[in-house]
């Protein structure tokens, strides 16, 4: 007998299919009629009942628990080297492999950082409002424009945004971001770029 894969058997309909299974676990004829609707057989249908508790055992022992908290202390001290010691990704992996740490290659290293760079927010928010003097410029990256807003002092991102363009449009939506984050311009530095320069001009609330 030939078995074939259901299309309309999707990983998230048999994750509800599971689902209803536990929860009627021990009511009588609840199965089959389970079965029955989702045109399934019985012996399918605790199959994957019994796949599911198998993971589920593995995901919730001890050994896996301890596993996850080493891999949580392991992703603190790789932002922590890159943050505060401002370490390039081979001198992390030298670190973490001197510590005996592991996985430690650069590879996951850069995947890692990666992961939480598209989880942080392009603008800085402050919870009260801020004068700052605002350093502007633009950096590219495959021919397209990084539009990036420091606070010179510190040398704080307030901004860094990915642009199609960087006409007076964009920067001006920029420099508003900024605004409506608190952080109110009190002067401009810039290498005095037309779009840029015409971009702060446009503002009326400067």
């Amino acid at each position: 007998m030939k078995f074939m894969r259901r299309k309309d058997l999707d990983a998230q309909t048999r994750i509800q299919i599971v689902i209803l299974a536990l929860l009627n676990c021990g009511t009588y004829g609840a199965m089959s009629r389970l079965a029955l609707h989702y045109d399934i057989s019985r012996t399918f249908l605790y199959q994957m009942v019994g796949t599911a508790l198998l993971y589920l055992n593995m995901l919730f022992s001890i050994e896996n628990s301890e596993r996850l908290s080493d891999m949580n202390e392991l992703n603190h001290l790789i932002v922590l080297h890159s943050d505060e010691g401002k370490c390039s990704i081979s001198s992390i992996s030298e670190i973490l492999d001197f510590q005996d740490l592991s996985p430690c290659s650069t590879g996951m290293i850069s995947e890692r950082l990666k992961h939480y760079g598209t989880h942080l927010p392009s603008t800085l928010k402050s919870k009260e409002p801020c004068n700052v003097n605002y350093l502007s410029d633009e950096i590219f990256a495959n021919d397209r424009p990084i539009l990036i807003t420091l606070e010179p002092k510190s040398t704080t991102i307030l901004k860094m945004q990915l642009a199609s363009n960087r006409c007076a449009d964009t920067w001006k939506k920029h420099f508003k971001e900024l605004f409506y984050n608190q952080y109110h311009s009190v002067g401009l530095a810039s290498d005095r770029g037309k779009g840029l320069t015409e971009g702060y001009a446009m503002l009326n609330f400067l």
